[in-house]
């Protein structure tokens, strides 16, 4: 009975464990308001709002940056132990982008979709859960391998990975498994409407364009302006960047709620696609 009592203790601290720093953007925790400074732990449902990405900082790596579009979902979990953990991103729906310059102190780096496992080193790519069974990748930079969900690859009894190459993006399913990688045309965005297999074909951006950073605050952190705080000073609101960030978030919702990605209104907007992919952000008004 003590050896269960243990068991079952260390299990909970393990699932308490600090995992992201909220840096921008409004949304839920478990269900539970979140806004800049929150500290999000392993196993917790997050979501973004609809209104506006949301962007978190890795607790323990601070070179680990996940961004999610709007009315995305997921969690992170810590499987392993000591040198060997892996920090590992539930994608639940919607649309993620993750930075990666330095994973350290974890050994690996997965992200879980539908059918899609992708082991990552060091990198920059955007996954989509495009529906309840199937998932797109598409990579910016860097290197990651791709392969399905145990449990997808078993029941199709299909193994083995594919190393994806700088723009190339693929697709997976659970009913055929992994598809053919396939060299992208333009640069797919965390931020837009049209599902990243669209954006891959000529509906993104220019290579050198990051509109999940510019609109979560990234590049004025980059650019010196409020350097990443502890917790305790974020939760307090007293530096230059939370002010900065809340006040554009504020100024997001001002502008109202994109359309949802649904119905006629939204299938013009994406080019006749009802995928579900997160809706695009609003932008500032024309000037006078």
């Amino acid at each position: 009975m003590r050896h269960l009592i243990l068991l079952l203790s260390a299990t909970v601290l393990c699932a308490a464990d600090p995992v992201g720093h909220w840096r921008f953007g409004l949304g839920s925790v478990d269900g539970q308001p979140a806004r800049i400074g929150t500290i999000v732990l392993t196993g917790q449902q997050v979501v973004a709002a609809t209104t506006a990405p949301l962007r978190l900082v890795c607790h323990e790596a601070p070179g680990i940056t996940t961004i999610l579009a709007p009315g995305s979902t997921g969690r992170f979990l810590v499987e392993g132990q000591a040198d060997a953990r892996t920090l590992v991103l539930e994608l639940e729906s919607g649309v993620a982008q993750l930075d990666i310059t330095d994973r350290a102190p974890y050994a690996a780096v997965r992200v879980r979709g539908a059918a899609l496992d992708v082991r990552v080193t060091g990198t920059l790519f955007v996954v989509e859960r495009t529906r309840r069974d199937a998932d797109y990748i598409a990579l910016v930079r860097g290197k990651v391998v791709v392969g399905l969900r145990p449990e997808v690859a078993k029941a199709l009894g299909k193994a083995g990975e594919i190393e994806l190459l700088e723009r190339q993006g693929m697709a997976a399913d659970t009913a055929n498994g992994l598809g053919s990688p396939s060299e992208m045309s333009t640069r797919p965005q965390v931020t837009a409407m049209a599902p990243l297999s669209e954006q891959a074909s000529g509906q993104g951006t220019d290579w050198d364009i990051d509109l999940g950073a510019e609109l979560t605050g990234a590049l004025l952190e980059n650019n010196g302006l409020g350097d990443v705080p502890g917790p305790a000073d974020e939760l307090a609101g007293g530096t230059p960047f939370s002010e900065v960030a809340e006040e554009l978030v504020d100024s997001m919702a001002e502008l109202g709620a994109p359309p949802e990605s649904s119905g006629d209104t939204a299938s013009e907007i994406a080019g006749g696609s009802t995928s579900g992919a997160p809706p695009l952000l609003p932008g500032p008004p024309s000037p006078p």
